[in-house]
């Protein structure tokens, strides 16, 4: 899945910046998206190091990594990791593949069958992808299979039990033909826990389903508070957010 895409849609800035440009090339638009897109993505490395002992070493894999961004990312501030990306897109496993130059490992497969070796990550991170599987029961059995005991799993995705879903109804944007594994944070929990997982964090993100917070000057209010926050220990916000330890078998 293009997860590139879905987050940008999720940090929109509002359409009058769009007329200002800071040069021929860049638009103050563009600074702002990629500023906001940096942040967000800060919020990913601040959980990993918060949950690592240290990360020398350690094995990484982005499930539904797009066209790379994250891993790029990832390649300049935790730039011990040894880094890998599962896509089930080869057009996007092309276009990340060019954006990483070696910096990332990009295999192309079904999220419902990853297919390495039991016991091999430290951590296994997919945003914005889960809600596209059939069966994301799977996926999740197939994450703990690969995970080391303790291993950590981070998972976002759309939550239709929030304000944003509830104020909008059928015409919220989570409602998509591709999102065909909705369900919310219990229902996760609920799944993840049945798996073999331990729950160490639980939250979701703030208003970004109400278009009111799309607009100027609300929409400068939504991402302020994201970039200084990341997301709230809530049920409400409009992506979900949970962080769970592969717990050993007895």
């Amino acid at each position: 899945m293009n997860k590139d895409y879905l987050e940008n849609t999720t940090i929109k800035m509002d359409n009058e910046a769009s007329d200002y440009s800071v040069s021929n090339k860049h638009t103050i638009k563009q600074y702002m998206i990629k500023l906001k897109t940096n942040f967000a993505y800060r919020k990913w490395v601040n959980i990993i190091n918060k949950h690592s002992l240290t990360t020398n070493n350690m094995k990484l894999l982005d499930v539904g990594s797009g066209g790379g961004l994250l891993l790029n990312y990832f390649s300049e501030k935790l730039p011990t990791i040894s880094l890998n990306g599962f896509e089930a897109d080869p057009r996007l496993v092309k276009e990340s593949q060019s954006l990483l130059k070696g910096k990332a490992k990009i295999y192309l497969g079904n999220a419902e069958k990853l297919f390495f070796e039991e016991n091999y990550f430290d951590i296994v991170i997919s945003l914005h992808m889960i809600e596209h599987l059939h069966r994301p029961e799977l996926f999740i059995e197939s994450v703990y299979k690969i995970l080391v005991n303790n291993g950590i799993l981070i998972l976002s995705t759309p939550n239709p039990s929030g304000l944003g879903a509830k104020v909008m109804g059928k015409q919220w944007m989570g409602y998509r033909y591709d999102h065909v594994s909705l369900k919310s944070t219990n229902e996760w929990i609920g799944i993840l826990k049945k798996k073999g997982f331990e729950i160490i964090e639980s939250g979701s993100t703030f208003l970004s389903g109400i278009p009111i917070f799309n607009i100027f000057p609300f929409s400068v209010i939504n991402w302020i508070i994201l970039l200084i926050f990341g997301y709230f220990k809530w049920n409400e916000g409009e992506a979900i957010i949970l962080v769970a330890k592969k717990v050993k078998q007895n």
